[in-house]
């Protein structure tokens, strides 16, 4: 089986997941994995004995050759930002990366397609906000493009998740891989690689007060390994083909969290904000 993208957070317990599995022949995707010092802190977490190939997800030639003989397929590989410079930087990749990662898995007859999209596919925009969010829900692309730069990290996840589907059921049925989506809520937890991820950005936003006086938005919070979890269900268990799997450990507002870390951490020097009381608690959401 191949998996995309594993020098990334999450992609990177994925594959560690999959091979202390033990059930699969596992081959990871990298952008150049002759990079002997980026992928040092990889090598060190899994193994020097790893199998990787490289992967553009603006090379559809480099995803076939990386593809080519899998059984399975899980791709995790997309950018991940909140401040890019222009929309396309986010949007162009996900969503030809994603289909050339589905042509590939189509040409080369992948059984099943595991491909990792997130909770702001689903919660976006959407008016009235139900309660609970499920995986019935998609984001609104209509609200989204009021402001592409702002959203484009949304738009890329919905965009790409949407052009997944709508590729699998444009295929003979007897040519059909089955499909499911992991649509992950904000992924915390270690990062085995050392180096920077979004998610550790957003901790420190809260750990530096610039979130957290304040109730904000309600948060769907899940743990990495529980993330890694769902991918290797998806592909292990028969009932999971072709399912949406929104993926969520619990939901807090920022005053919340702010208030559990201002517990451990307020009086070390952190300018934590101890904000959550009774007048700016957050109604009750559920994912």
């Amino acid at each position: 089986m191949v998996i995309t993208g594993v020098s990334g957070f999450v992609g990177a317990h994925i594959f560690k997941k999959f091979l202390d599995d033990g059930s699969f022949r596992v081959i990871g995707t990298v952008r150049d994995k002759d990079n002997v010092e980026k992928l040092a802190p990889l090598r060190k977490v899994v193994g020097e004995d790893i199998e990787l190939r490289n992967a553009d997800l603006m090379d559809a030639d480099s995803l076939d050759k990386a593809i080519e003989g899998a059984t399975y397929l899980v791709h995790t590989a997309s950018p991940v930002s909140m401040t890019a410079e222009s929309a396309d930087l986010l949007i162009k990749p996900a969503v030809e990366g994603t289909m050339a990662a589905l042509k590939a898995a189509h040409k080369h007859g992948v059984k099943r397609v595991v491909v990792t999209s997130s909770v702001v596919a689903i919660n976006v925009g959407l008016d009235p906000f139900p309660n609970p969010v499920t995986e019935e829900h998609w984001s609104n692309e209509e609200f989204m493009r009021k402001d592409e730069k702002a959203n484009a990290y949304f738009l890329s996840k919905t965009l790409a998740e949407k052009a997944a589907w709508a590729f699998q059921a444009s295929l003979p049925e007897n040519e059909r891989f089955e499909l499911c989506t992991v649509n992950p809520g904000i992924v915390l937890g270690k990062a085995l690689l050392g180096y920077g991820f979004f998610s550790g950005d957003f901790i420190n936003y809260v750990m530096n007060g610039v979130m957290g006086a304040d109730a904000g938005a309600c948060l769907c919070l899940v743990e990495v390994n529980a993330v890694a979890d769902a991918h290797l269900k998806c592909i292990k268990v028969a009932e999971a083909a072709n399912q949406r799997f929104l993926v969520n450990n619990c939901t807090m507002y920022p005053n919340e969290m702010a208030k559990a870390l201002y517990a451990e951490f307020g009086g070390k020097g952190w300018p934590l904000k101890d904000g959550l009381n009774e007048d700016n608690k957050g109604p009750m959401m559920n994912w």
